[in-house]
């Protein structure tokens, strides 16, 4: 049996669902901002919160595996002829995860 908590989650998330994607993205996006604003995430924590907002957009928006693939898995899968992105789009994607893994995994500041 459900409880009132869960039936409030569950209307919730019905709300969630009927919003368009990029609503959402942007709704998440803007939270993040705020967060990075009010100094409630360091850059690293931004940039690796960043990536995966981007990664379920993309997932959901074009059916594809980016939350489940590393960033050169889904890069190739990007540059495939059959790509949903543009190549300019794909070519800024490309800088903007590889960066990111840089500062995800290897440690570089996220300034640079």
């Amino acid at each position: 049996m459900l409880t009132c908590p869960d039936l409030i989650l569950l209307s919730k998330a019905k709300k969630e669902n009927t919003r368009a994607l990029w609503e959402v993205t942007l709704d998440e996006m803007a939270a993040l901002r705020s967060s990075v604003k009010n100094n409630a995430l360091s850059p690293e924590q931004a940039i690796a919160t960043l990536t995966l907002i981007l990664r379920d957009f993309l997932e959901q928006q074009f059916s594809l595996r980016a939350g489940r693939q590393t960033t050169t898995e889904f890069l190739r899968e990007m540059d495939q002829d059959d790509s949903p992105l543009k190549d300019s789009d794909r070519r800024f994607l490309k800088k903007f995860l590889v960066a990111a893994d840089l500062v995800k995994f290897a440690g570089v500041s996220a300034e640079k």
